[in-house]
């Protein structure tokens, strides 16, 4: 089941002991593929450079690279298509361009301006517990 995770997500499945972390267990076994894109690869490089998460990489002994390299080897690479949808947060776009472009059914985000659409077309998008939940109860 292809999926597509918001940078917050990302970075909090990596580097925190979230329930986030389950995301990437599920990618681990197979049971999910994670979708990227150059445009969302760029976004995470981007925030794993800022100073908290810095920080935060130097504690759990890992660097941006180990992180990057990490998600290429789990994930499925995309172009991204270019869809003409007006969104209140313009840089969230870039999630639903993947998500449509990967095929993927599922947009799994904090993000509150996402969260409201709760569908794209097809893809639902939900948050990591609902999507947890749903996927365990399937």
């Amino acid at each position: 089941m292809k999926v597509v995770l918001d940078t917050n997500v990302i970075i909090s499945g990596l580097l925190w002991k979230s329930k986030t972390k389950a995301l990437f267990d599920l990618a681990d076994q197979k049971r999910i593929t994670i979708c990227l894109t150059a445009k969302i690869i760029a976004e995470v490089a981007k925030v794993l450079e800022y100073p908290k998460i810095k920080k935060k990489l130097n504690t759990v002994n890992s660097t941006t690279d180990e992180i990057l390299n990490y998600l290429l080897q789990i994930s499925q690479f995309y172009t991204g298509v270019s869809l003409k949808i007006k969104l209140t947060d313009s840089s969230d776009k870039i999630f639903l361009e993947a998500t449509y472009d990967s095929g993927a059914k599922y947009l799994i985000t904090g993000d509150k301006h996402l969260l409201i659409l709760k569908k794209f077309r097809s893809i639902k998008i939900l948050k990591p517990e609902e999507f947890l939940n749903e996927i365990n109860q399937g």
